[in-house]
């Protein structure tokens, strides 16, 4: 009876340390205090909550960045745009001074060239639009004879041949616009007879102009007519100029057969 007792003592001694141990070990592996584990969760949630609210700051401060980069971006194509409208502006005006520059140019050339446009001297002779060969030519068309006298003179501020023939039986004389060489005038009389010492034929002579260069290399001043006739058997230049270097105005008589000056008044 003892041992029993004994033995059923030493059982629930023994199982009392077991579950003394077994205790021990889950009240060491029990969870945390639940106020605990709520105060955890709360700093936790409040840390999340931190890095969230830092997130969701970063993120916006990087749609501001964005932002920012976009109106910086639109100022800088503003700023283009602005600098192309200015460019563009500018090289208009430059453009229209330029424009205005050479019309003014051209203008000022164009004031020149109307200047210098009238000939004088010798080129005068250039612009008649006729030669007195043509003209002599013209006038032989209406009228058999031969060639009295040459004249070459200014009329209402137009150059005029006159061509003057005759025959044995009629005397001719002929003016002519030495422009075209149209008729101004024609006259026709009768003749006694015709005097071989008075006519001539226009190949015999030096060329006008060769007449007309040599009597303004003597006395200057500006063509203003000359007649070709003979006097005493002597064919001759009789060269009128005007504004000469003497101040006035001269006669120079040229051997037109030779070009030698054969008289100077002035």
């Amino acid at each position: 009876m003892k041992s029993h007792r004994y033995k059923l003592a030493t059982l629930v001694l023994s199982t009392g340390l077991l579950l003394g141990a077994c205790g021990g070990e889950e009240e060491a592996q029990a969870p945390e205090d639940p106020e605990e584990v709520a105060d955890t969760a709360v700093e936790e949630d409040e840390g999340t909550g931190t890095t969230d609210q830092s997130t969701d700051t970063s993120d916006d401060a990087a749609e501001e960045a964005d932002t920012s980069d976009d109106s910086a971006g639109e100022s800088t194509d503003d700023m283009e745009d602005t600098s192309d409208t200015t460019t563009d502006t500018s090289s208009d005006n430059t453009d229209s001074t330029s424009e205005s520059e050479e019309t003014e140019s051209t203008e000022g050339e164009a004031d020149e060239d109307t200047e210098t446009t009238e000939p004088t001297g010798v080129a005068v002779l250039d612009q008649l639009g006729s030669t007195p060969e043509e003209a002599v030519s013209a006038a032989q068309e209406n009228f058999d004879g031969e060639l009295m006298e040459l004249e070459l003179d200014q009329e209402d501020g137009d150059w005029v041949y006159k061509v003057s023939m005759e025959n044995e039986s009629e005397e001719y004389e002929a003016k002519m616009l030495a422009e075209d060489l149209s008729v101004i005038s024609e006259e026709t009389e009768s003749n006694d007879g015709m005097d071989a010492n008075d006519v001539f034929a226009y190949e015999d002579a030096i060329p006008h102009d060769e007449a007309v260069r040599t009597a303004m290399d003597e006395v200057g001043g500006e063509l203003e007519g000359w007649t070709l006739d003979k006097d005493d058997g002597q064919l001759e230049y009789e060269i009128e100029l005007m504004n000469t270097d003497a101040g006035g105005d001269a006669e120079v008589k040229i051997n037109a057969e030779s070009g030698e000056i054969l008289e100077t008044d002035d």
